[in-house]
């Protein structure tokens, strides 16, 4: 079962098509240009099977700085990074950190403000999936996560895409076996209980700034000439 349902209800009825377009196919080319950055630096102990699982893990930072650059030096389209710390999301697995999630903040002409999130499917790690080969799970990413590589979600209506974002993980929890069962928190949460988590990650009140200085410059850099050398 395709967990395409995510594709209909995702984007803003008020969000122009050019900004929707320009935002899926950059985050795309996110992926194309992370794949060969990793690959070329020998970090990747084997090669993604999709290139699109960069949009699957914790990319946040990177994702976003390439993102930001490319929507407004070839779209005119400006935006701002913001970072929440989400009270009700799990911990790291490991240090017991607290979760910190990288956006995109957006106003279009019409004042109307969106959150621009491109690695919104490392939260089906929550619920047991964790880079699957297609040995694990065939097809994957595929079929497991929906067509939609960005999530978008309009403040004046949070909800479309927060209910959408829910349905696509119990769809997956209900269909798909756990390639990671050591760390699934959410495996078994509720759908009030996602839902309340999800509101929480995408709440306006606690989103700050985000500078690049809290990261490598030099990978950013990188990436950003890569993506130079290969966008259309």
């Amino acid at each position: 079962m395709r967990n395409e349902q995510f594709h209909i209800t995702n984007q803003p009825p008020t969000l122009a098509e050019r900004s929707r377009s320009a935002i899926e196919s950059e985050t795309a080319h996110f992926c194309t240009v992370e794949q060969l950055r990793q690959k070329n630096a020998g970090v990747l102990g084997w090669p993604f099977d999709d290139a699109r699982w960069h949009a699957r893990i914790p990319n946040c930072g990177i994702a976003t700085a390439l993102l930001q650059y490319n929507l407004n030096e070839y779209y005119d389209i400006p935006t701002e990074r913001v970072i929440t710390t989400p009270p009700q999301a799990p911990r790291s697995q490991y240090s017991y950190r607290r979760f910190r999630h990288v956006m995109l903040r957006y106003r279009d002409d019409s004042s109307n403000e969106y959150l621009i999130d491109p690695t919104y499917g490392q939260f089906f790690r929550w619920l047991g999936f964790r880079q699957p080969t297609a040995e694990d799970i065939p097809g994957a990413p595929t079929e497991i996560f929906p067509d939609n590589l960005t999530l978008i979600v309009d403040l004046n209506n949070p909800d479309l895409a927060i209910d959408s974002l829910k349905r696509a993980l119990t769809n997956a929890r209900a269909h798909y076996p756990v390639n990671y069962p050591s760390y699934r928190p959410l495996h078994d949460a509720s759908d009030d209980q996602l839902k309340t988590i999800l509101a929480d990650i995408y709440n306006p009140d606690q989103l700050q700034p985000f500078r690049v200085g809290y990261e490598d410059q030099r990978s950013h850099q990188e990436l950003r000439e890569l993506s130079q050398n290969i966008h259309d």
